[in-house]
């Protein structure tokens, strides 16, 4: 999944500051850095497992900060001006949805729920899921977005989704209606409809209730 995310996100603007939520060892982090449009990054890396958070710091050594917690932190170093988050242009996530269990989205729904308050101005949101996750769902009832967006990957299996909590320049209409977009290829774009249309119809369910 994190390739499929890695094949829709562009090049990171330079001086940015990125979050990479529920980083594992550091894959996305890793592709982020290297794909620079010149510059430093302010590279921030989050994640639930020691193990895991370990071996980030060791396969991305730019990263400024590194946050061990279940969650969004809660700590002065998260919270370093007046007890308010630091704020980022992107945070980028492949986030779990199963924990032992299947249809936990109780991590990508904190995510969400936290997202805006820790985006600037015109921040993004980045999240890939497998097509049965309801992530357009969650955007829509907690995450407070001006815009939504999805795209197929290229096989079929997953989604990548973007949000922005700022209505972006040269926007029809800033409201939150999922887009698609289509490949140049008739065929494909037919494909890409039929599971867009699948995505929607199981994101308009009630998710199970999290744990």
């Amino acid at each position: 999944m994190s390739t499929a995310l890695l094949k829709a996100l562009p090049p990171v603007p330079p001086k940015s500051r990125v979050l990479d939520f529920a980083c594992g060892s550091g894959t996305l982090s890793a592709a982020i850095v290297a794909r620079r449009l010149g510059g430093d990054v302010d590279l921030h890396m989050l994640d639930a497992d020691a193990v895991a958070l370990t071996a980030a710091r060791r396969n991305v050594p730019q990263a400024k900060r590194f946050f061990l917690c279940a969650g969004w932190p809660d700590t002065a170093l998260a919270f370093p001006k007046r007890k308010k988050p630091i704020k980022y242009d992107w945070i980028v996530s492949n986030p779990p949805v199963h924990r032992g269990q299947p249809d936990d989205f109780s991590v990508v729904k904190a995510l969400i729920q936290g997202a805006r308050r820790r985006l600037r101005k015109h921040g993004i949101l980045w999240i890939v899921a497998q097509e049965q996750v309801p992530v357009g769902r969650l955007l829509a009832v907690h995450g407070r977005c001006a815009w939504i967006q999805s795209a197929i990957s290229e096989d079929g299996r997953f989604v990548i989704w973007s949000a922005g909590k700022r209505t972006r320049l040269g926007d029809r209409a800033g409201d939150s209606a999922a887009s698609i977009a289509l490949s140049s290829s008739k065929k494909k774009r037919k494909q890409e409809e039929a599971v867009f249309k699948r995505v929607l119809a199981r994101s308009s369910k009630k998710p199970k209730a999290c744990h």
